[in-house]
């Protein structure tokens, strides 16, 4: 049984901030993507009550501690495979794993993981096309066209002159007469 003085590992599983508070012990954290802190288990302990909370510990944060992720709900085998994954490996499984890989990624990874390999195959770019068809296939979105339009919008920034440092400063307009002051 893990105290609750005991600190304890969590980790950002995804590639997007997650903030929480918890009132009733006057926390406040910011996780940045991937980013692991060190916390109490009754911080957590908290968080698991809280609405919302148990989704963050078993979609968002990875506990660390396989006794206490249980406690919060994650199966082993989850914690075994796709819970524990980081940056690395969803890269690795982009870039280099099979389709059977990402299909079960799809089926039995934390909702975090499946929203960051999404993201990562799009700055990645990867080009195997069957990935593309699989992701789309399970998540409805166009990899292809998101892929498509990244380079679009890279040509058009790249394309697109640097804004002016100059200020533009508006002129006496001499050619209307001016009769004074509109307002008095």
């Amino acid at each position: 049984m893990i105290n609750d003085n005991d600190l304890v590992s969590i980790r950002n599983m995804t590639d997007q901030n997650i903030v929480y508070i918890i009132p009733e012990l006057g926390v406040r954290r910011r996780f940045s993507p991937f980013e692991k802190k060190e916390v109490s288990a009754k911080e957590l302990r908290q968080l698991w009550y809280l609405n919302g909370g148990a989704r963050l510990l078993q979609d968002y944060l990875a506990v660390e501690n396989s006794e206490l992720a249980f406690e919060f709900g994650v199966t082993e085998d989850s914690f075994l495979h796709e819970y524990s994954w980081t940056k690395k490996d969803i890269d690795e499984a982009l870039l280099n794993g099979s389709n059977e890989l990402l299909e079960d990624v799809f089926d039995f990874a934390p909702r975090g993981i499946c929203e960051t390999l999404v993201t990562e195959a799009i700055k990645l770019r990867i080009a195997d096309r069957n990935k593309h068809r699989l992701i789309q296939d399970v998540t409805g979105r166009d990899i292809s066209k998101m892929i498509q339009y990244e380079e679009e919008l890279e040509k058009i920034e790249n394309n697109t002159p640097a804004p002016s440092n100059g200020r533009r400063v508006g002129g006496n307009n001499s050619s209307r007469p001016v009769n004074g002051r509109r307002v008095r």
